[in-house]
């Protein structure tokens, strides 16, 4: 009988632990976002101000993961990178409206978004139309010729690119 007493109560402690451990465990995953990326932010500036509205994107795995983000009015960003190294790039023109999905980075589709991040143009100009002026000299547009490229780890130091007109 005492035995019997003995193996209720451990196994009343094994099921209460069991419990306990099954619902703090999905809690804990919840903590983070499950799809491996990095939170990196940083700052860009044009020279030696902040820069607006620019572009900056992640590119990784040797192309085949693209993270992006729009500068804040401080010219500071956030993006969830893929481990290893990344080539970055960086873009801004006068009229985003010209850029594939409208220079939003919500852009629909991984190509729009890749275009996006190319600087490509889309739609034609009137002869009336001004031309699309870059604000950022456009080899920052280029993962090949940016020149920026960084080991995204888990607690990695804010990173700044600092940019120069055309």
């Amino acid at each position: 009988m005492h035995l019997s007493q003995s193996y209720k109560s451990i196994s009343g402690d094994v099921l209460r632990w069991s419990l306990c451990l099954g619902l703090i465990i999905p809690v804990l995953a919840g903590c983070g976002s499950g799809d491996g990326k990095i939170p990196v932010s940083g700052l860009v500036k044009l020279g030696d101000a902040p820069l607006a509205g620019a572009t900056v994107g992640f590119i990784g795995n040797n192309g085949g993961q693209v993270a992006h983000a729009l500068t804040d009015a401080a010219g500071r960003f956030t993006v969830r990178a893929t481990p290893g190294i990344n080539k970055v790039i960086v873009n801004k023109a006068e009229d985003p409206s010209k850029l594939v999905g409208g220079g939003s980075p919500a852009a629909s589709g991984e190509e729009e978004s890749a275009d996006m991040l190319a600087g490509v143009e889309v739609g034609t100009q009137s002869a009336k139309e001004k031309p699309n002026e870059w604000i950022v000299d456009q080899k920052y547009a280029s993962p090949m010729t940016s020149g920026f490229e960084f080991d995204v780890k888990s607690g990695m130091a804010e990173v700044e690119l600092v940019v120069t007109g055309p």
